[in-house]
C-alpha cells in the first residue's frame, strides 16, 4: 500500500512539472491538441484489434495446452466435426457433411467445448526392427 501511495505521488509529482512547464513554454496551443488527437487513435485502435487480440491470446492458450490437436473430433458452439486445422486466430473443422466451419478461437475458448473423439496414433507401422 505503501508502495501505490508513493507511485501516486510521483506521478503526480511529474505530472505537475510537466504542466508547469507546457505553461512557461505555452506549448498548451499545441500540445493539448496533439495529446488529444493521440488518445482518440489510441482507444480507436485499441477497439479495432480488441477481437483480433483476443482471438490470438485463446490460440496461444489452445496451442500450448492441446485440449485438442487435428484429426480430434469436438463439439462447440452448436458445431461438431473434424478438427482440420487450428492457428492462432481461427479454428476450421470439418463436420459430418463435409461442410468447413471456420470458428474464431475467442469464442471457442469462451464457450467451451466437447472432445468427442481423440484421434490416435498408428504407432505399430511406424516401428522397424534394427539389426
Amino acid at each position: 500500500m505503501q508502495n501505490l501511495l508513493r507511485r501516486i505521488i510521483v506521478y503526480g509529482l511529474w505530472f505537475a512539472v510537466l504542466m508547469h512547464v507546457t505553461a512557461v513554454l505555452k506549448l498548451g496551443e499545441i500540445l493539448y491538441p496533439l495529446i488529444g488527437a493521440s488518445v482518440l487513435v489510441g482507444a480507436a485502435v485499441a477497439l479495432a484489434v480488441k477481437d483480433a487480440l483476443s482471438d490470438a491470446v485463446a490460440g496461444i492458450f489452445l496451442l500450448l495446452d492441446r485440449h485438442f490437436n487435428i484429426g480430434d473430433e469436438i463439439e462447440t458452439m452448436k458445431h461438431r466435426g473434424e478438427i482440420i486445422d487450428v492457428t492462432l486466430r481461427k479454428t476450421r473443422l470439418k463436420t459430418s457433411d463435409g461442410t468447413i466451419v471456420v470458428l474464431p478461437n475467442g469464442k471457442i475458448d469462451s464457450s467451451g467445448w466437447v472432445l468427442h473423439k481423440k484421434k490416435t496414433e498408428d504407432v505399430g507401422a511406424s516401428s522397424q526392427k534394427l539389426t
